[in-house]
């Protein structure tokens, strides 16, 4: 779990292979993803001051997520 203090929410990983974005004034879920539990969550980690936060998974991708279009903006392959 981490926290996108500018937004104003709680980001967790989950071992169904969700993210999940939770509004901190009320602790209701804002926003969830979902992903293939082939491929499980590992990490998240989000960006200090952009709206935006990172997730690493187990094949050695990472995602970078849009907070505010609620979306993948781009992902990295490890080679």
């Amino acid at each position: 779990m981490d926290f996108h203090v500018p937004k104003r929410y709680i980001i967790t990983i989950s071992t169904d292979c969700t993210i999940r974005l939770w509004d901190m004034e009320n602790y209701d879920q804002a926003v969830e993803f979902n992903f293939k539990k082939e491929d499980p969550i590992l990490c998240v980690a989000a960006h200090p001051t952009l709206p935006i936060f990172s997730c690493g998974f187990t094949s050695g991708k990472m995602g970078v997520f849009d907070i505010v279009n609620y979306k993948l903006a781009d992902e990295f392959v490890q080679f």
